[in-house]
């Protein structure tokens, strides 16, 4: 799962519980915001402001790239830094 994915089912959650009425829609409101101030910004300045590679690599590691979208010596050439991103982050994305 991506990083963006996986910070969007905590958002998913708060929905959840505004359906509910567990908590209001300024608390909703509040908590997107902070999405979109904090952990949105951090995915996208991750995504734009680091070396392709290292972004081709976190997309194979989460699933969004498959090796044969890669093709097979970009693969190869990324391996290692694949396998070391799956051991920093535990596959969670960045």
């Amino acid at each position: 799962m991506s990083a963006l994915a996986s910070a969007l089912e905590g958002l998913a959650v708060d929905f959840e519980h505004w359906r509910q009425g567990t908590i209001d829609a300024f608390e909703l409101r509040d908590r997107i915001h902070e999405f979109h101030n904090k952990t949105g910004r951090r995915i996208y300045s991750f995504h734009v402001g680091a070396e392709p590679r290292l972004v081709v690599a976190a997309a194979v590691r989460d699933g969004v790239l498959t090796r044969e979208e890669v093709g097979d010596q970009l693969f190869s050439e990324l391996s290692a830094m694949i396998e070391a991103l799956g051991k920093v982050g535990g596959g969670a994305g960045a």
